[in-house]
């Protein structure tokens, strides 16, 4: 459930973005976000530009504190970055197999669901 909870969020991203009016997406070589996040927890979700952007920062900031940089680089590849790349593709851009490639991107799913907004998403 956590794993799917992670997915459904990290998908919203590029709806955030339409409504934040905010569709660049800029990253270091580390794969983490230039940001400023402040956590505020809020009772209802409004649809506005200023809540969009706090939740496209919510998301980044959560990506930024996975504590490996193939967690980052997979989750920012695989639903992040606009030009979608095949799980085959990013496969090989890592230099990596399969069986590792599926098992990483599983453990930064639970790693980004424990660290977005405090792990409420578990």
């Amino acid at each position: 459930m956590n794993k799917k909870n992670a997915i459904r969020k990290i998908k919203e991203f590029h709806r955030w973005q339409r409504i934040a009016n905010s569709l660049d997406l800029s990253y270091n070589e580390r794969y983490q976000f230039d940001i400023d996040y402040h956590y505020s927890e809020r009772r209802e979700l409004e649809i506005s530009r200023e809540c969009a952007l706090e939740e496209l920062n919510a998301i980044k900031y959560a990506i930024n504190q996975l504590p490996k940089i193939e967690y980052r680089q997979i989750l920012i590849e695989c639903y992040l970055i606009s030009e979608k790349l095949s799980n085959q593709e990013i496969m090989t851009k890592l230099n990596r197999s399969e069986s590792w490639y599926y098992e990483t991107k599983k453990r930064a799913l639970l790693e980004f669901v424990k660290k977005y907004r405090d792990g409420c998403l578990l």
